[in-house]
């Protein structure tokens, strides 16, 4: 947290206000049984606000594949990240009360589900089922706003250099980038399990 406040204070004495977006994708286990309980989101979604944690969570398209969606709200980026962390902590305690066996934050859920789409359709299923493999994502979106409030990251190519600058630096800093092999094996899971239709996202 000292090394987030000292970064914050240095960018505001150069006349910018950084922030930072969370979208973490998870998925849940539920007990083996005919009926299929269904996560109440709204419960959740108030717990987080009784809490000041600046976020939503929302279904995700796979049953029980949820998103943790961090609301614009100004907050730092310090606050953001204390934000993720107490979902993260929180959520598979809440998930339990609500019949979830196990709550997985991973970047490929083996055999998470079961369908196969109809020919030519996004979003009718077939009665034809097989397992498929989710995959999930972390996204961070990050801003720089000047003292009138405009977004500098599309402004003379500041945008491309944080780019780079990321890409260049996150591989040295663990707290940023570890990686694991199902984060590269997702990138496959089209092509090498035959899930194009299935599989919406990149």
């Amino acid at each position: 947290t000292t090394i987030v406040e000292l970064l914050q204070r240095h960018i505001k004495l150069l006349g910018f206000t950084p922030l930072v977006h969370f979208e973490l994708e998870g998925c849940c286990r539920f007990p083996q049984r005919a009926e299929r309980p269904k996560i109440n989101f709204s419960v959740i979604n108030s717990r987080f606000k009784s809490l000041n944690i600046e976020g939503t969570l929302v279904p995700e398209y796979w049953q029980h594949q949820w998103e943790y969606v961090s609301d614009f709200s100004g907050q730092s980026p310090l606050k953001e990240a204390q934000n993720l962390e107490q979902a993260i902590t929180l959520l598979p305690q809440w998930f339990a009360e609500q019949g979830v066996e196990e709550t997985l934050i991973k970047p490929v859920i083996w055999s998470g589900d079961q369908g196969k789409l109809a020919r030519g359709s996004k979003n009718i299923f077939s009665h034809e089922s097989r397992a498929v493999h989710i995959p999930n994502a972390v996204q961070i979106n990050i801003s720089a706003l000047d003292r009138n409030g405009k977004n500098i990251i599309c402004d003379d190519g500041f945008g491309e250099y944080l780019q780079q600058c990321f890409l260049e630096t996150s591989l040295a800093c663990c707290l940023l980038y570890m990686p694991e092999d199902d984060a590269f094996e997702r990138l496959a899971l089209k092509s090498k399990y035959g899930l194009e239709d299935e599989l919406c996202s990149p």
